[in-house]
């Protein structure tokens, strides 16, 4: 994969073991990913989940770089 990667994920989301390991291996590979976790369910409506893909994707198309790889959140 050569675009850039950004996954979202929760604490408490059953698909953030296998984006962890997505992202590990991307960044293991060499390849430019990001990863946001934060205290949310995979079902959960979070406004953060929105406006984190639109950062991400905003800041490519500009051609800036997108904030820090790895964030992680805890409340």
């Amino acid at each position: 994969m050569t675009v850039p990667f950004s996954s979202i994920g929760g604490w408490y989301d059953i698909f953030l073991p296998g984006q962890i390991r997505d992202f590990t291996t991307l960044r293991a590979a060499g390849r430019e990913a990001r990863l946001t976790i934060g205290p949310w369910t995979h079902t959960s409506v979070d406004s953060t989940v929105a406006c984190e893909a639109v950062e991400f994707g905003l800041a490519h198309a500009r051609g800036e770089q997108p904030p820090e790889r790895a964030r992680y959140g805890c409340t």
